[in-house]
């Protein structure tokens, strides 16, 4: 069975001519296309695109959505890509093709410099990724002009966006200035995108050499590196934005520890350090019995020091092995003491506390939390069995 892929389809030139361009290559993909209600023809559009697709046999997926409040470019382009990436999910697909051409890279290009903040790529990629799609754009080699030729000439049913000639949105005020271009000045623009790129492929190589082999770096030396977010795109994602990059080094240069969600990893900044590890569901076993239980956070086993040992009664069992989590405390002679706490104490990273291993009896109480030991009523010198954390704090 061959590769599912999705073509996000607009129905405007650009998308359809890639759509054809696909078709006459023989490859079998799936229209996934966002009506987004902002204008009066924008139903008929959709029809109109999904009777094509039903005409050339191609399966057509569509989503509705409705404006509100905000940044309307951002908002639509977070609600498509929501949509290609739940439609993978569903369909299996791993690749998502896009009709973007060579105005698309010039006008996006322009604006990043306008920002003046370091992009992931500067202009747009031919291949790059997206979570877990690789977005692929073959048509970054052709103008727009030649897409509405290609059009015509083989009678693509292309809608038009009466919206594009709205100077309300920024896209547009950019591609006015595109198709304003000279010859000389598209060639020159076209040159110094690729110079940039290849200047920012030697930064990236220097920032992996740079965290080869770190699991950690301290803070000072993440802030004082010539491009910090290059670091931090090495750590995270290499498609995080340079919006989202520069929102992450604020909240590192605030005085306040913190733990960030990233997708599915965890960017912590915690006693003058630097982590990133993966955002776990965390794990849990149930034991009707002592046993020999292997696991890469823990091991149980019938001999160990006395930090290791604990004690059960009958009524003890079943006995759950997991993750510390929020809210866990354990009773000692001087009270109880919460795990967080100890975790404070200590100075344990982010990135071993949401797997650090300890163990809860029948009655919901924490008997036992690795680095600390067996709570106090389940302390002997004949230990049932002994726990060995496998994490070094």
């Amino acid at each position: 069975m061959s590769e599912q892929v999705l073509l996000a389809c607009s129905g405007g030139p650009d998308s359809l001519a890639l759509f054809d361009m696909l078709q006459k290559e023989g490859k079998e993909f799936l229209c996934a296309h966002v009506n987004y209600h902002l204008r009066p023809e924008a139903e008929e559009e959709s029809r109109r695109l999904e009777t094509f697709c039903r005409s050339r046999k191609v399966p057509f997926f569509r989503r509705d959505v409705f404006y509100e409040k905000g940044n309307l470019e951002a908002w639509a382009r977070e609600e498509r890509y929501r949509f290609f990436r739940e439609l993978a999910k569903e369909t299996g697909a791993l690749t998502l093709y896009v009709g973007h051409q060579q105005d698309d890279l010039l006008e996006t290009y322009l604006m990043q410099k306008e920002k003046g903040i370091t992009p992931n790529v500067w202009g747009l990629a031919a291949e790059s990724s997206f979570h877990e799609l690789k977005v692929c754009r073959p048509l970054l080699g052709m103008r727009r002009s030649e897409i509405l030729a290609y059009c015509r000439e083989h009678a693509l049913p292309y809608s038009l966006d009466s919206s594009n000639d709205s100077d309300v949105f920024t896209r547009n005020r950019w591609r006015k200035k595109v198709s304003a271009l000279s010859e000389e000045e598209r060639t020159a623009l076209l040159q110094e995108i690729s110079l940039r790129n290849e200047e920012l492929q030697q930064i990236r190589a220097a920032a992996r050499a740079f965290l080869q082999g770190k699991q950690e770096i301290a803070l000072e030396e993440l802030l004082n590196y010539p491009q910090p977010e290059e670091l931090l795109r090495q750590l995270l994602y290499p498609d995080l934005s340079g919006k989202q990059l520069q929102e992450l080094l604020k909240a590192l240069q605030s005085v306040r520890n913190f733990t960030i969600p990233v997708r599915e990893k965890v960017l912590a900044k915690q006693y003058g350090t630097v982590s990133v590890s993966s955002a776990e569901e965390g794990y849990a076993y149930t034991l009707e019995r002592m046993e020999d239980l292997h696991t890469e956070h823990f091991f149980l086993s019938a001999e160990g020091k006395k930090i290791e040992g604990v004690t059960c009664q009958e009524d003890d069992w079943p006995l759950t092995v997991r993750n510390a989590r929020k809210g866990d405390r354990i009773a000692l002679r001087q009270g109880h003491k919460s795990v967080s706490r100890f975790f404070i104490d200590r100075k344990i990273p982010y990135r071993l506390r949401q797997r650090w291993p300890l163990i809860v009896n029948a009655r919901g109480e924490v008997i036992f939390v690795a680095g600390i030991g067996c709570d106090v009523y389940h302390f002997s010198e004949k230990p049932s069995f002994y726990m060995h954390s496998l994490l070094k704090d």
